[in-house]
């Protein structure tokens, strides 16, 4: 049987412990692999595996692409628009919400000046002011091996990155989300999302 695993939000990976829980949803957006943390009315929207790229405009594993608000189907809150020149620039976004569902956030995302970073107009109903969503594949299940204790699992595919949450030995019904880099799998397994070291995974 599944058993329950502590979760540390990426807030406090630094900091304390954190206590609240969140089921998280693995989607796909723009190339990219994203993690969607729904803790009861607040939703938040981070990359897990961004698209090649990205890294040059400062959106790495856990960067925060939207965080809001649910309520009724209905979701709304603030994205973050990158720039490789210039700070990260929020802007409102809403749309039809339902877990485990595509969906898709609109708003009037901001346009800069190409010599600076002065926001020279506004764009709806195409790029930034359009944001997809469609829920991810996932492969087949999979258990724990080779593990005493526990595994860390990591917010990206790497030993440097921060622990979320550690899974006990044994555990099983682990989802390969499809995606490795090096030695890394992206897995899931009850509300977590999140990175493994594959030297421990059976599948």
């Amino acid at each position: 049987m599944f058993q329950r695993v502590r979760i540390w939000t990426f807030g406090m990976l630094c900091a304390a412990i954190g206590t609240a829980h969140a089921d998280t949803l693995t989607y796909s957006h723009n190339g990219s692999d994203m993690a969607v943390e729904v803790e009861g009315a607040r939703v938040t929207i981070r990359y897990l595996t961004p698209r090649q790229g990205l890294q040059d405009i400062g959106v790495n594993a856990g960067t925060v692409l939207f965080s809001g608000q649910q309520g009724d189907g209905y979701l709304d809150g603030m994205a973050q628009m990158f720039s490789a020149r210039c700070e990260t620039i929020d802007y409102f976004v809403f749309g039809d919400f339902i877990q485990g569902s595509d969906f898709t956030l609109r708003g009037v995302a901001p346009v800069l000046a190409t010599d600076s970073c002065r926001v020279v107009d506004n764009v709806s109903g195409t790029g930034n002011g359009v944001l997809v969503f469609n829920v991810a594949p996932q492969t087949q299940a999979g258990c724990l091996q080779g593990v005493n204790t526990t595994l860390n699992v990591r917010v990206g595919p790497g030993s440097d990155y921060g622990v979320i949450a550690e899974l006990p030995a044994g555990t099983c019904n682990l989802r390969m989300m499809g995606r490795c880099d090096s030695a890394w799998c992206s897995i899931k397994v009850g509300g977590i999302v999140g990175w493994v070291d594959q030297t421990y995974l059976a599948r």
